[in-house]
């Protein structure tokens, strides 16, 4: 949905058993401003898979909290959603959206049937574009729609919450990780210059500590596969219970990163102290009413042209006939011309046995005099160079090495604390013969355990 909404418009971000609440009405000089906010607790047995029972149980909420906009606009949780990062070359609009279409059909192949997708993305014109294809399941559109006409609301868009969230998140710019935290998990929302590149759900501890320890290191990970370009990654935290509590801190103490608070007065106005509470679905509201929304599911721009669906699908069938019909006779001619050529080697190598034991067995030799050869070290040059590395009170210690000449090497083991693998890492770029030089990942080794299990990527040229 690209058409703005002058009037009142309600942001409603689902979540598993509630929903957040945000009326957002057209204020002075243009700017928007918070009419209202509130938490919708979903009744005992009632849930999104019962829409009509819900909507209605929703309704009398808004009546009975004076909210009285009819025009919505739903925001989905990760949890309901599928991603999958494209790119595709430069090309006219229509071009762009039909080989957008093309690679929907492929990333969701299982579900293409049964899936509403959408670009979140720019699209410009003769230029290239990339960005996330964003699925859910026709099935929670439908339960969108059934629970907004038992609430007597006119649904104006279906949209994924924490995109919306970034889409206002106006401290970080440029390489930004939009952090969507709530008591029960988090939304990971990482874009570059704008650009999508990922979004996930993760579950979260219920012990505020844990919940850090495990944040951080699925920050990490979401991270490691995405290395820092000209400008630094920055974590824009969006933490619901941020009054209580104060994430950014731990976070930035563990990660390194510059963490960014994003104060929710600087896109609406807002005189309610627990309006940063309900950020997520003020964000949906101000996308909707701006027109901005990252993807809509009711409108989505990756929909088949009307009344082109069924030729295609004629076409396509079609096509598909004669190529594998075609395919079919080719195979056949290769079978009987390969079948003849197997014979024919067959042949051949079975004239060659006795050379191939012969030579065999000349290797067998060679291979045992080549290890004792002086000018190949490498190997021992590296097992020497570790063992110096590490301490000799076995609070760290390795439990493999992977040596592979064109790559990275890597050595995985486990420590005592996590301070110790970053001490290992700066021993290493310090001793002679290891260069690149980083740690790839730190995890806690398990639920009961007290170690640290880690992963440290290098390479090594023994010293002349």
């Amino acid at each position: 949905m690209k058409k703005r909404i002058v009037k009142k418009v309600l942001g409603l971000a689902l979540e598993t058993d509630r929903a957040l609440l945000a009326e957002v009405a057209p204020g002075a000089g243009g700017r928007r401003q918070l009419a209202a906010v509130a938490e919708f607790l979903f009744p005992p047995g009632a849930g999104l898979t019962q829409p009509a029972a819900l909507g209605a149980a929703l309704g009398d909420f808004l009546r009975q909290h004076g909210i009285g906009t009819r025009d919505v606009i739903i925001g989905l949780s990760a949890r309901t959603l599928m991603t999958r990062y494209c790119a595709v070359p430069p090309a006219a609009i229509d071009m762009a959206l039909a080989n957008l279409r093309l690679q929907a059909e492929s990333a969701f192949a299982t579900d293409a049937q049964n899936v509403t997708v959408d670009f979140a993305g720019e699209l410009p014109s003769g230029a290239a574009a990339a960005g996330l294809l964003v699925a859910t399941s026709h099935t929670v559109v439908a339960q969108c729609r059934e629970l907004a006409a038992a609430a007597h609301l006119r649904l104006r868009a279906v949209t994924a919450t924490t995109p919306a969230l970034g889409g206002v998140t106006t401290e970080a710019p440029h390489d930004v990780l939009v952090v969507n935290a709530a008591s029960s998990g988090a939304e990971l929302y990482l874009t570059r210059d704008g650009t999508p590149l990922q979004l996930r759900y993760v579950a979260l501890p219920a012990e505020e500590e844990a919940a850090v320890v495990s944040l951080a290191a699925e920050i990490r990970r979401t991270l490691a596969g995405h290395p820092a370009g000209e400008q630094p990654w920055v974590l824009a935290v969006w933490d619901e219970l941020q009054a209580r509590r104060n994430v950014g801190e731990p976070l930035q103490e563990r990660l390194g990163l510059h963490v960014a608070t994003p104060r929710l007065d600087a896109v609406v106005a807002a005189t309610d102290r627990e309006a940063p509470r309900f950020s997520p679905a003020v964000a949906v509201a101000l996308a909707g009413a701006a027109g901005t929304l990252p993807v809509d599911f009711l409108h989505s721009r990756l929909a088949p042209p009307p009344g082109r669906t069924k030729r295609r699908r004629i076409a396509w069938a079609a096509a598909l006939g004669v190529t594998l019909l075609l395919a079919l006779i080719v195979t056949v001619y290769h079978l009987r011309q390969r079948q003849a050529s197997l014979a024919l080697m067959q042949a051949r190598l079975a004239a060659l046995r006795p050379q191939v034991r012969q030579a065999k067995a000349a290797l067998s030799r060679l291979n045992v005099v080549r290890s004792w050869h002086s000018g190949s070290p490498q190997l021992l040059a590296c097992f020497s160079a570790l063992t110096n590395v590490f301490p000799a009170d076995h609070s760290i210690y390795a439990t493999s090495l992977m040596l592979r000449h064109a790559r990275l090497d890597q050595l995985t083991g486990k420590a005592i604390r996590e301070r110790q693998v970053l001490d290992l890492r700066d021993r290493m770029n310090a001793a002679l013969g290891f260069t690149d030089v980083r740690v790839v990942d730190v995890r806690e080794a398990g639920p009961t355990s007290r170690q640290y299990e880690f992963s440290i990527a290098f390479k090594f040229h023994a010293p002349e």
